[in-house]
């Protein structure tokens, strides 16, 4: 089961990762966006929030283990409202937002704009 969830997690982030990573690179200027992409699952050691500038990953956060009865849901929803943030007060406006999961994983993608 692990494998199969660390496959789906690499499937998951390749695709995203093409598709942002073509559409940046058009982009007149490459900096204008910034994307945050959550990774949250039950395995630790896997889940992570990444920012990226379409280019380079900028910054990566670990992530405790997704458990909902758990006092860590409450540490990652801080770390990443915290993350979420940072990127909002450096003078980027959220544009969109997207999320897809299955049972034992969530990818949220966040996309700001300059």
């Amino acid at each position: 089961m692990k494998k199969v969830l660390i496959v789906s997690l690499i499937i998951v982030g390749l695709t995203g990762g093409v598709f942002t990573m073509t559409s940046f690179k058009s982009a007149p200027n490459e900096h204008s966006y910034i994307i945050v992409r959550t990774v949250e699952t039950q395995y630790k050691g896997f889940g992570k929030i990444l920012v990226s500038d379409g280019v380079t990953i900028i910054k990566t956060i670990e992530l405790e283990k997704m458990f909902l009865k758990s006092a860590k849901v409450t540490e990652n929803f801080l770390r990443i409202a915290n993350a979420l943030e940072e990127v909002r007060s450096q003078g980027y406006t959220l544009i969109s937002s997207n999320s897809a999961g299955g049972y034992e994983y969530l990818v949220t993608n966040y996309i700001f704009q300059k």
